[in-house]
Order: structure tokens, then sequence, then C-alpha cells
């Protein structure tokens, strides 16, 4: 988990909390495998043990935000929710298992279900989509519609399919550790479950097994132990009385598993080109990577800075300017974060974008996978950008194939152009009744389009947003979440106010991305208002009046932060990475 703190807090944390119990480990000092495990069994068996009533206060403690001492800081979102806003509501919440109790049926019993290494606070909602979901990489990625004390659909940076949970990247490895601490804590002693991870998907949900192994190593490897883990480890040694020995040495994992660091670099990927423009968009393809454990992803470079992350090829480059030469190249990561060199440098230029009032986005549903069960996926729309649902299905029409959601999300991709008005046909199948669903851009809702049992084309006039958009279609809170809702020929016009010769945002370059000297340049020639965030939120540096300047954030710690570009017509968003 990479979280950033302060150097302070990073410094207090070491003196006050990080010291492990003189003589903890030493019984297992030179042991390897088996022999291992048992040991740090025998050392962390026996801790206090509370009631799943009594959890909640111990979460509020263990897993309390440093920046917010009201507040937690959740497991797979990384969301900072107030304490006491705990409970069953979709904007709280609540006590996750990450070892999924199902998996062992020990539900919430002592100390197995209550054991405070391996529940977290989560989002009910974002808990509800894990379920009892495996760990694995894979999946489309899972949007979540009810953030505590914000309106829209927010993106969690987790993954899911119909069997596997990949969580964001920041918590893999803390995930992985508190798996393998949950399979050396539970040996089926004094009448507990014994458990053990599974290196595949089981094919028996109730059996005590958890994977995917040869996953979680490679999760482990490239999520180091963080400041705030050896926090959370050190508090819950104060309450619970025992340690997570993976945390305290990483090491283990090696001994007692066998897993290997990766330190091979995927094959360079070969052949990229260019095609199928659009005025705010490029497909590129190329020739895959291959690796020994297997390539995770794919860093594309736009003008040499990073801007997209691919999972396999082709893959659409959305959000770009009308009119412009853009050159590309495509490097592979692996899952332990080793790089390939950069492929060849493809470049292709975006056509002329389309004037206001006419279409800058049709949607038909008619390329969305077949399915005709409740499941979130991604396919390649109509305008060759990537679209994704949550719990929908496609074997139903209105103007040939239509999209049913129950309960589900719908969100576009990124699509430049701007929206003057919205249109799109709707239908409830089977039994139910009538309601509405919310149309959200760039996550602020800007009215609802209504369904009932019969077909009806509906629009939402004078939208009126200018630059590049995301929409969202989500349930009202006033309707029925057992509606299943079709949705077919969904489509915007244009908007723009802006000046022909007025600079765009989407020009704005950041360079290098990432950082490796704590400076980079903004290529804009206009002044804009520049906010940096760190992964908790936290604003970590500000500067006005920007225009081709240099940036120093040498003061910043290495990891992924977010910044915030305010200029006179528009605001946008960029990604950095500083290594």
């Amino acid at each position: 988990m990479k979280k950033q703190f302060t150097l302070l807090f990073s410094l207090l944390t070491i003196l006050v909390f990080g010291q492990i119990p003189a003589g903890y480990y030493d019984s297992a000092s030179g042991l390897t495998g088996a022999p291992l495990k048992a040991e740090l069994n025998n050392i962390i068996d026996g801790h206090t043990e509370f009631s799943y009533s009594q959890v909640w206060d111990q979460l509020k403690y263990t897993d309390e935000d440093p920046n917010n001492s009201n507040n937690v800081l959740l497991l797979y979102t990384g969301w900072s929710y107030p304490k006491n806003d705990n409970g069953g509501a979709v904007t709280e919440w609540n006590r996750e298992h990450t070892w999924a109790k199902s998996h062992g049926g020990f539900g919430t019993t002592m100390p197995t279900g209550t054991d405070l290494h391996h529940l977290r606070p989560t989002d009910v909602t974002v808990n509800s989509a894990r379920g009892n979901l495996y760990f694995d990489n894979g999946g489309s990625q899972y949007s979540d519609p009810s953030r505590y004390g914000q309106s829209g659909t927010f993106p969690t940076g987790c993954y899911r399919d119909g069997d596997s949970w990949e969580p964001r990247d920041e918590v893999k490895g803390d995930v992985a550790r508190m798996i393998f601490y949950m399979a050396t804590r539970y040996e089926g002693e004094n009448g507990e479950v014994d458990l053990e991870v599974y290196d595949g998907i089981p094919s028996n949900g109730s059996d005590p097994l958890h994977g995917v192994l040869s996953t979680l190593l490679a999760w482990h490897n490239s999520d180091p132990v963080s400041a705030w883990e050896v926090r959370r480890n050190n508090r819950i040694y104060e309450r619970q009385g025992n340690r997570n020995p993976y945390i305290d040495h990483p090491e283990y994992v090696q001994a007692v598993w066998g897993g290997t660091v990766d330190n091979t670099a995927p094959t360079d990927p070969a052949n990229l080109v260019t095609s199928n423009a659009t005025s705010n968009s490029l497909t590129l393809t190329w020739t895959p990577s291959t690796d020994d454990v297997g390539v995770d992803h794919y860093d594309v470079y736009v003008d040499n800075v990073n801007t997209y992350t691919a999972t396999n090829t082709p893959f659409v480059a959305t959000g770009l300017s009308a009119n412009t030469n853009y050159c590309f190249t495509v490097v592979a990561v692996d899952a332990a974060g080793n790089s390939s060199n950069d492929s060849n440098q493809a470049c292709g230029t975006t056509l002329d974008s389309a004037s206001p009032g006419s279409d800058c986005a049709n949607e038909t549903f008619e390329n969305t996978p077949a399915s005709g069960s409740y499941n979130p996926f991604s396919w390649t729309g109509d305008n060759g950008a990537i679209w994704n649902t949550t719990n929908s299905r496609t074997d139903q029409t209105i103007n040939n194939k239509a999209l049913v959601l129950k309960n589900g999300v719908l969100t576009s991709p990124s699509i430049v152009g701007g929206i003057g008005s919205l249109t799109v046909k709707t239908k409830r199948f089977f039994s139910g009744g009538s309601g509405s669903y919310d149309v959200a851009v760039n996550g602020t809702t800007v009215g609802t389009v209504a369904y009932d049992a019969t077909e009806q084309t509906v629009t939402i006039p004078n939208i009126n947003t200018t630059g590049s958009i995301v929409v969202t279609l989500s349930k009202t809170a006033s309707s029925s979440s057992s509606d299943r809702v079709g949705f077919d020929d969904l489509s915007w016009t244009c908007y723009a106010t802006a000046s022909v010769d007025e600079e765009s945002l989407d020009t704005l370059k950041i360079y290098p991305n990432p950082i490796k000297n704590g400076l980079f340049y903004i290529n804009y020639s206009k002044p804009i208002h520049l906010i940096i965030f760190n992964i908790l939120g936290k604003k970590v540096y500000e500067k006005q009046h920007v225009a081709n300047d240099v940036i120093d954030i040498s003061n910043l710690k290495a990891g992924i932060y977010l910044v915030k570009i305010i200029g006179e017509f528009a605001t946008t968003y960029k990604k950095i990475k500083i290594q």
C-alpha cells in the first residue's frame, strides 16, 4: 500500500509505534517452509478475542485516518469516511472480511470471524460488489454509485469478473499479507477452521481455501509494506495482542510459500500502429509482449508523457484534440513492476471536430457482449471508445439489441465536444413499475430519464457543458432497485461556446512523467491554477499563474498524485508519478 504521509508522521510512526517486541520472532529464526509456518502459528496464536459488535470500535482505532482523527480509511477505495457513519446504509462503511467468511464457513464467530488483522472498513456497496470473490487480476472496473457525502459515480480502481476481485494497486500487497496471515494463524487447532491459500479458483466456495496464491505472491512483491501497514499492525497488537508476521518480516512470504522475486522484464511491444481516427480518438494496435509470469498492463505514452493504461490490444486513446498529430509509444509492465523497453513510435492525426449541434456520441449497444445474466462488462462502442456497465444484461431488444440494467450503472468513455442535449430510448422489462434514472455529466446530475413498461424516447435539453465529458446513468433513489430497465440508441449533441482560436486545456503537457528528479515542466502558454493532491485526497502543492513553468516538487515522496488544472474556461485533471 503506497500511501504517502508527511515525513513527520512517518518518523513518529517509527519512534512511537514501530518497535517489534524484543524476541518476538526469535523462535522462528533459521526456519523455512512448513516448519516456519508452524512456528509463526505458535507465536501469533491465542490472541485477545472480540465479539463482532466490539469490532466496530476497534476498527475506528486501527484504521483511523492519520489526516483526520474523526474518520477511518476504507480498504478498497482509500476514501475517508466519518467513524460514526457505520452500519448498513449504502453511503456508510461496514466490516469487510478480507478472507471471505463463506470460504470456510466461520461467519462472524470468534476468533476467525472477528480477527482484526483481516477485518477492514469498506464502503457498504463496494463491500457488496466484492462479495465473496477470490483475489486475482482482471475483469471490468467497478465504479461505485453511492459515495458518502458526494453525488455521481466514482471509479474505485478495483476490477472484478465472475469469480475474482482485483483491488486497487495501492492495497494489493496489503490484501496478500492479510490472506497469508489468516492461513498461518488458523490451522484447525482448538476447534478453529484450517485455512489454506490455494493457487487457483476453488470449485467449492465453502471450502476453507482462498486464492489465487500466485497472484497474491506477485501482489506482495509489487506493493511493499508501507508505514500505514506498520502503524495498523502495531495498533492491532495493542488491542488484540498478536502481530501479522508478513508485515514485520516480508521475507517470510517467500520462505513459507516459495514465492520468488520476479526480476524479469516483459519483452518489448512491437509493430505499433495507429488507425480509426475520429475527432477525439485514435486506435492503437501492437504485437503483445510476453513475460515469464505474465504481462499485467501496458503504459501508453503520448508525446513522451505516460497518459493511459491499457490491459490489451487494440486500445482506443480517447480525449484527444481535433485535427492534432499525436505520437505514441507503448511499454509493457508485469505484476512485479518490471517494465519493457519502449515500442516503436507510431503517429496519427485526429479528424476535424464536430460542430455544435451535431452528434458527438451515438451508442446503439450493438457491440455489447452477449449476456443473459447480470454482470459488469466493458465493450468498444460505436465511437471506438470503451464503455462500462455494472449489473447489466444484453438479451432484450428495443431497437435491436438493448442494454438492461438492474440497479446498475452505465458509464461512457471520455468524449470531447461537450454536450448540448441527450436522447435515449427506455423500456422496463419483465415485472415491476415505473421510475427514472439519473443522468450525470462529469459527476454532476443534469436530469433524469423516465421508464415504464412501454418503449419511450426521452430527451434532456440544454445541458450545455463544454470540453471532455463522461456521462453516467444510475437509478434514482426513489426508483425500485429490482426494476430491469432497458436503454437503447443513446446519443447527445455537441456543445461549444468558446471561440475557435481559444486554447484548450487538452493541449496542456506535463513532462517528464514519471518524474525522477523532483522537477517537471508545464507546457501551456496561458496562466493556470495548479493544485496537486496525494492519494488520500490531501492537497500537497498549489501554485497560481502558472504558464510554461518548471514546477519543483522535490519535497514530495515517490508515489501517484493527482494534478488539478484550472484554466479560464475549464478544469481538467492529470495523473503524475514521482519515482
